[in-house]
């Protein structure tokens, strides 16, 4: 935990508080499905909400899609390192962002995130992400068997400012609209809008009711709690390397055999995930980048090691993620990657 931080919560203290923020993300994600009107949310809660700390470390996700909330800190990474001083990051801004080389798993996920100012300092990022009903493209609804390369697969935007000081950019809203063919994805960002306006207006209440130094400290200690008990309960397995390969059987062009090639090993209280062998990106859609392979990592330890521990920036700390730059689960620019989710993506998980 940062010297800057305080850490005297009591357990008492610390469970209400980081239930707290469980049920912020969650209310975040109620609010965004309830203004969308995409079936893909309401039918199929095909969406994330997270809280971050400042430098975008996940704290903690709502229970919907967990590999698109494994993103996220990824959206806000991006959104540090690429946008200008000239454009700036304020209270009361949203930046909308969907680029699978930038944090996103595939084109149709439209991740949006907004800082969390209180005093005039940074104090915690919120994010909301959801699969939308089209991004352009060549073909109707985000993908394209004809693909090969990203470039024909849409709409793809790098961290933009959607909202400036609390007022939606009308311009940015509508070249989005123009790029796509149903027009509800329209409402369905204006729902992550009013997700994380809900999520932001949540956390500063928290602050008013419990001070913002009880915010940075249940933040930080959920994520050091996630990691000590992760590691303490790897150390009580076994020691040992296991290997497992998994295929996917065509390409959209080919019906060429892919492979994902995953070699496990754990030692002392650390886990190792090394894909090494894992086969050359593909021609078509079936690829993803490194967001995909790290949200599929995570999702994976988090059902089978987690189910008692907070599923944050802890459990990310605990592991170690081997990949060669240009393999089918972890392709290199501008390799196509819109069916990701239910390709590179899900063999990676299982």
């Amino acid at each position: 935990m940062p010297d800057h931080v305080q850490s005297d919560l009591d357990p008492a203290a610390f469970e209400v508080l980081n239930h707290r923020l469980l049920s912020i993300v969650e209310e975040m994600g109620i609010q965004y499905m309830r203004c969308s009107g995409s079936n893909v949310l309401i039918t199929g809660n095909d969406a994330a909400s997270a809280i971050m700390l400042p430098d975008g470390g996940l704290v903690a996700v709502g229970p919907y899609i967990v590999t698109q909330g494994n993103v996220l800190p990824l959206i806000v990474d991006s959104t540090l390192r690429l946008t200008v001083p000239s454009v700036g990051i304020n209270d009361g801004d949203i930046f909308i962002c969907n680029d699978p080389y930038l944090g996103a798993i595939h084109a149709p996920d439209f991740a949006t995130v907004a800082p969390v100012f209180h005093e005039g300092e940074l104090v915690a990022w919120v994010g909301a992400s959801g699969h939308q009903l089209d991004t352009g493209g060549t073909d109707p609804g985000g993908f394209s068997i004809k693909a090969v390369d990203i470039h024909q697969e849409g709409l793809r935007m790098p961290p933009i400012k959607l909202v400036d000081a609390g007022k939606v950019r009308e311009d940015v809203l509508a070249w989005i609209i123009n790029q796509v063919r149903d027009p509800l994805v329209g409402l369905d960002v204006k729902g992550q809008i009013a997700s994380l306006n809900s999520g932001r207006q949540r956390m500063l209440e928290l602050i008013e009711t419990w001070g913002i130094a009880a915010l940075k400290s249940v933040m930080h200690q959920s994520i050091a709690y996630a990691g000590t008990k992760l590691g303490q309960r790897l150390t009580q397995l076994p020691d040992g390397v296991w290997r497992e390969v998994q295929h996917i059987d065509h390409d959209g062009h080919r019906p060429d055999i892919y492979q994902i090639v995953c070699t496990m090993t754990k030692t002392g209280s650390r886990l190792t995930f090394d894909f090494t062998g894992s086969s050359p990106n593909a021609r078509g859609l079936i690829n993803c980048t490194y967001a995909g392979l790290q949200a599929a990592v995570l999702s994976s330890v988090y059902i089978n090691l987690c189910w008692d521990i907070p599923w944050n920036r802890g459990v990310r700390d605990c592991l170690d993620i081997v990949s060669e730059k240009g393999t089918v689960n972890n392709c290199a620019y501008p390799a196509p990657c819109a069916m990701a989710t239910i390709s590179a993506v899900i063999v990676t998980i299982d």
